[in-house]
């Protein structure tokens, strides 16, 4: 027989609520110990809406918001451990609405893309093997278009693009040779590459260089955050060299607690360039915006 643990919802480490939840996915009122019925997303999953009453948190008295969370998210929150900050939740079983501690796992966005592919859970109601592997045998020619390849077999052509980069079905597409995989870095020369660097480096906007140069937006983009041509992208610092997401709940309980932006700098024990820096009190500025928007300062 399962026990049902329950435990006090906390939102964002800090912001007391008068909402429990427990290790079965269930969601109850404190106040008055009915369980919280969750709405179904179109996606499948189950969500709850919540009253957040500053009043509890010592916070403007009058302010009672209300926000919609995702259960599989607070189970997650409030039970599991999460030592490497992965950013998203897996269902084990594949079930949506089975919000179980046991059936929840903290995972990356790739561990959670080849999770479902290896349980079919991806477009599983939708294409069977025997395409995927006529997908697969069409890329490896290398003569065929994502979009030629959708109309020769009646698929999408982001289902297409998705396997040849690699994001699905992986224990079929590596059966084949097909090049490419993943956002090529082929698809534009190293000369070109460097070339939108110091365009960017010197001030450029992306539609400039498209309008100048021709190269889309989408392969600007991508060499400017060091998604692709991340050499190109440190060779002419495009990119921040932090990633102060990492920071954040740290960095909000010093706002909370009135330090200054030098203090938190220090006490965070970044080493950034000046670039960075400036960057970081842009970044302070707006999580003090938002606190005060929920009430936490004044």
């Amino acid at each position: 027989m399962v026990i049902e643990i329950f435990k006090p919802i906390i939102i964002n480490g800090y912001i007391k609520t008068k909402y429990s939840i427990s290790n079965l996915g269930k969601v109850y009122s404190a106040k008055t110990g009915k369980e919280i019925k969750p709405a179904i997303t179109n996606k499948g999953y189950y969500r709850v809406s919540l009253y957040i009453n500053e009043k509890e948190n010592c916070l403007s008295p009058k302010i009672k918001r209300k926000q919609k969370f995702s259960v599989h998210r607070l189970v997650a929150v409030t039970f599991i451990p999460n030592p490497e900050n992965k950013p998203q939740i897996n269902h084990i079983n594949g079930i949506k609405s089975d919000n179980r501690v046991e059936n929840l796992e903290w995972c990356t966005g790739l561990e959670n893309v080849r999770h479902a592919d290896e349980h079919h859970l991806r477009f599983r109601q939708t294409y069977s093997d025997e395409t995927i592997h006529n997908i697969c045998k069409l890329l490896s020619t290398g003569e065929y278009t994502n979009r030629r390849i959708g109309e020769l077999l009646n698929v999408d052509e982001t289902f297409v693009s998705h396997i040849k980069r690699g994001k699905i079905f992986t224990r079929i597409s590596s059966q084949y040779v097909i090049s490419d995989k993943g956002y090529s870095v082929n698809m534009i020369t190293k000369e070109d590459a460097n070339l939108i660097g110091k365009l960017l480096k010197k001030g450029w906007k992306p539609k400039e260089i498209e309008a100048e140069y021709g190269f889309s937006r989408r392969t600007i983009s991508r060499i400017r955050t060091g998604t692709n041509w991340k050499s190109v992208a440190k060779k002419y610092n495009l990119t921040t060299t932090w990633k102060w997401y990492k920071y954040r709940d740290a960095i909000d309980n010093l706002i909370i607690k009135s330090f200054k932006n030098k203090d938190i700098l220090k006490l965070i024990g970044l080493k950034l360039s000046d670039k960075d820096i400036k960057n970081f009190r842009v970044m302070i500025c707006k999580r003090k915006k938002y606190l005060k928007s929920v009430g936490a300062i004044k």
